[in-house]
Parts: C-alpha cells; sequence; structure tokens
C-alpha cells in the first residue's frame, strides 16, 4: 500500500515539466523554465480528481486536498482496490478500507517530512536535470484540460535511456501539470485531471483520518535515508540474486530500501554514462 501511494506521487513529479509561451520552443530547458517561472503564481491549497490509467485495461479514480503541508488522497482502482492517505503534517495515515488496516508513520521534530509534495518549479527542475541532454523540449500548443488554460510540452527522446518520450499539459497559472502520457518502454501511462479547483473550501475534518471501528493500526518506520552499501553487504543478506555483467552496463550504486522488518536493496545501473535502470 506504502509504495503503490509513493509511487503515485513519484510518478506525478516526475512527468512535470514548465513552459511558457509557444515562442519558448527554441530555447534551451533551463531558459524555458526561468522564464516560466516569473509568470506563474505559488500554488498553495488546491482540490482535483484525476484519472490514472497504467495501461492494463483498468483506471485508478484519485481524489486529492492539498493545503500547505496537509493533503489527502482517496484511491479506487480495479480489483475493488480502496486507499486513503492522508498526512496532516506531523503523521502520515494510510488506511486501506477493504481490508481495515491503517499504516501510520510519525515524524520526529528533528525529520524534514519527506513526504511533502515539491512545489511545481522544483519537481520541473528536477525532471528537466534528468532528460535535458537525453530530450528535445518544445511547446507545441495551448489547451484546455479541466477547463484550465494549459502549455501542451513535449519532452521527446533522442536515444534510448530511463526515460520515454512525454507529453506534458501545464496550467498557465500556476505551473501544475494537468495531464501526462509517458511512454518508456512498452509501458504507456496516462494521466489526467477531470476536475481542477484552486480555491477550495476544506471541512474541518479534512485533513483528519476518521478510522474505522476495529481497524488494525500497524506502526512503521519513517527512514527513507537509503543507505548506500557495497554489494559484499547484499550477497550477506540476499545470497544468491541476479547481477546484470554486460560490458556496456556499470553498477554506480546500492542503496539499502530496507527495515528492521523489510529486506531490500536497489542496484543502480548506468549505460554509456547515463542512468538506465534499477534493480530491486
Amino acid at each position: 500500500m506504502m509504495r503503490k501511494l509513493i509511487y503515485i506521487g513519484t510518478l506525478t513529479a516526475a512527468l512535470l515539466l514548465g513552459a511558457c509561451t509557444d515562442a519558448t520552443s527554441n530555447l534551451t530547458p533551463q531558459e524555458i523554465i526561468d522564464q516560466a517561472v516569473q509568470e506563474t503564481t505559488t500554488l498553495t491549497a488546491y482540490y482535483g480528481e484525476y484519472v490514472m490509467d497504467l495501461g492494463d485495461g483498468q483506471s485508478t479514480v484519485i481524489k486529492e486536498w492539498v493545503n500547505g503541508s496537509q493533503r489527502r488522497m482517496e484511491l479506487q482502482g480495479g480489483d475493488n482496490e480502496h486507499l486513503i492517505s492522508v498526512n496532516d503534517g506531523k503523521v502520515l495515515r494510510i488506511l486501506d478500507v477493504n481490508e481495515n488496516i491503517v499504516q501510520e508513520y510519525n515524524f520526529s521534530e528533528e525529520d524534514t517530512n519527506p513526504f511533502i509534495t515539491q512545489s511545481p518549479k522544483e519537481q520541473a527542475t528536477m525532471m528537466l536535470r534528468l532528460v535535458e541532454d537525453t530530450h528535445e523540449i518544445s511547446v507545441v500548443g495551448q489547451e484546455k484540460i479541466a477547463g484550465r488554460n494549459t502549455y501542451h510540452i513535449i519532452a521527446q527522446a533522442q536515444e534510448e535511456g530511463l526515460f520515454g518520450d512525454l507529453e506534458i499539459w501545464v496550467d498557465k497559472e500556476n505551473w501544475m501539470v494537468l495531464k501526462s502520457i509517458s511512454n518508456s518502454a512498452d509501458i504507456k501511462v496516462v494521466t489526467e485531471f477531470t476536475h481542477f479547483d484552486v480555491s477550495p473550501k476544506f471541512e474541518a475534518d479534512q485533513f483528519v483520518l476518521k478510522i474505522p471501528e476495529g481497524a488494525v493500526i500497524e506502526q512503521q518506520e519513517m527512514n527513507l535515508t537509503f543507505e548506500q552499501v557495497e554489494l559484499e553487504v547484499v550477497k550477506e543478506q540476499l545470497g544468491a540474486f541476479l547481477v546484470f555483467n554486460e560490458d556496456d552496463l556499470t553498477l554506480e550504486s546500492i542503496q539499502d530500501y530496507g527495515s528492521e522488518a523489510h529486506v531490500e536493496y536497489a542496484l543502480n545501473y548506468s549505460k554509456n554514462g547515463e542512468k538506465w535502470l534499477t534493480l530491486s
């Protein structure tokens, strides 16, 4: 459950790019981002509804309420899946409605809340740094998504790599991505807002999770630092596992994704100097 919601947030952030006007099509990615951010407002609160299609014949409907560091998400998808996530800025709780299980993550005063979503500018900067050397980025038009005016941006891959072609529709006022299409290998992911309100009215208990009667509450560790380890450590923990040894692949780093109750490592590979794949 936790990994799925993190994946949704990460996917949304990874598909975010910025743009300004059609005249920016000949600018570099950094020039696009610098010019566009001067013309956008800061978005601190909104309510949105969007659909995510992972190409498996089943769509996931997500509702999202955001007010500063507070965030609520409700997810309903195939196989009667129903998850509710509430982050009040201090505690993150995730309820699996069908299983009646709540996972709870507490933030200490020393911790930086890792579940606070980056601003559109920060997300765009992160994405552009990943694709500016491998993609041709252009503004191809202006369209309306969920009743909002957007710039339509295409990032076309010039070579094979971690990210394939991307299409993004960005809100002209606040730089929020309202629609995205990602093509990578044989995977196509489409996300599109059907409703987007930048002046929402929140209920008093909007960011309070109502825990059902009889629900099991599981306290979870808050440790997302992902310590880097050596290959020998992974061998000791896992025994036999797959390591790629092709001449053109390089094992750049290994990160510890595990906890006391869960052993997991991520092996990060590069190919010809570019990020290529992560094997978990």
